[in-house]
């Protein structure tokens, strides 16, 4: 009599279990929390706008030696306020002294042109100007969210957004009144946005 080789057993294959109800509810969901990040930073954002624009010791000043021991508000500002009120009067716009409109402020180290281009804004209290400033400024930072969101994909775009809106140097950029995020940001989107017209002879 021959003996038949044993036929080697088959392993059995796992039936995975049905998903139970509700378990995509509990399954964690990045984009959402993403967005949620986004909505942290906007309102965090929109809060410390208002901080640095109507109070003298704004919620960031702790983070800042500009802040706590230098001029301010807008210091850097209102000396481009200042150079344009000299200029109005026929002077140097490096003319220093107080003019009894401008509040207190830095001496004027730009070119002359800056303060004949700031000239319009006289016709708005200092206060006012450097509101509008800060509005210019946010609408700068809007215009490149949107630009950036073009270039990026959503998840790392909202990653960007929210460093950027809740970036501590904006909020010192707003309070001083300076210029270096308008350039920089004027500098990007001429690269980011499409039909750079102005570029080609």
């Amino acid at each position: 009599m021959s003996l038949k080789p044993a036929e080697p057993s088959k392993a059995v294959e796992p039936v995975a279990a049905p998903p139970s109800q509700g378990s995509e509810a509990s399954a964690p969901r990045p984009a959402v929390h993403r967005k949620g990040l986004l909505a942290a930073a906007l309102l965090l954002h929109a809060m410390l706008v208002v901080s640095v624009a109507f109070e003298a010791r704004p919620a960031i000043s702790a983070l800042h030696n500009d802040i706590v021991y230098r001029l301010g508000p807008a210091a850097d500002f209102f000396a481009v306020y200042h150079a344009a009120v000299n200029l109005e009067a026929g002077e140097s716009p490096y003319v220093e002294g107080s003019d009894a409109t401008t509040p207190p402020h830095y001496p004027f180290r730009y070119l002359p042109i800056v303060g004949h281009v700031a000239r319009p804004l006289l016709m708005l209290s200092p206060g006012t100007a450097r509101v509008l400033w800060i509005v210019c400024l946010e609408g700068l930072l809007l215009a490149l969210l949107l630009a950036l969101r073009k270039r990026m994909e959503p998840s790392r775009w909202l990653g960007v957004s929210a460093l950027l809106l809740a970036s501590s140097p904006f909020f010192l950029e707003l309070y001083m009144g300076q210029f270096t995020f308008a350039a920089m940001t004027l500098f990007a989107l001429a690269l980011l946005l499409p039909n750079r017209v102005f570029f080609h002879a």
